[in-house]
C-alpha cells in the first residue's frame, strides 16, 4: 500500500504520530483510573522508572515514524532532497491507475 498509493510522509507528519502516542498514554491512565494496574511498569507514574518510560515511548515513536517514512520512500524510489518539495514530488514508479484514452470527439452535436 506504502507504494502504490501516492502520499509521502514528510517531518511535519511527526506531530500525527505524537498524538498517537499521547492517545496511548491517556488511554493508559484513564485504563488505571478505572481498574487500578498499568500494562507496563515504565508508564506506572507512582515508580521511578516513569519519567525515563514516558521518555522513550516519545523517542520510539518518533524513530519508528522516521524509520516507516524513510522506507516508504526507498519503495517510491524518491531521492532525499528537501522537506518543503518532498510533497510536489511524484513517485518514480509508474503510476497505478488506469489511463484511457479518448479516441476522438463523440457525443451529441460531434462527429467521429
Amino acid at each position: 500500500e506504502a507504494m502504490m498509493n501516492r502520499m509521502f510522509l514528510v517531518r511535519s507528519h511527526l506531530v500525527f504520530a505524537a498524538y498517537y502516542g499521547l492517545a496511548y498514554v491517556v488511554f493508559s491512565w484513564d485504563f488505571y483510573i478505572h481498574e487500578h494496574f498499568f500494562f507496563y511498569f515504565f508508564i506506572d507514574w507512582r515508580t521511578p522508572f516513569a519519567l525515563f518510560g514516558y521518555t522513550a515511548l516519545a523517542v520510539m515513536g518518533s524513530l519508528c515514524f522516521l524509520f516507516c517514512r524513510w522506507i516508504t520512500n526507498r519503495l517510491k524510489l524518491v531521492a532525499d532532497g528537501p522537506e518543503e518539495d518532498a510533497e510536489e514530488r511524484e513517485p518514480a514508479l509508474v503510476h497505478w491507475t488506469l489511463v484511457t484514452r479518448n479516441p476522438g470527439p463523440s457525443g451529441p452535436g460531434r462527429s467521429r
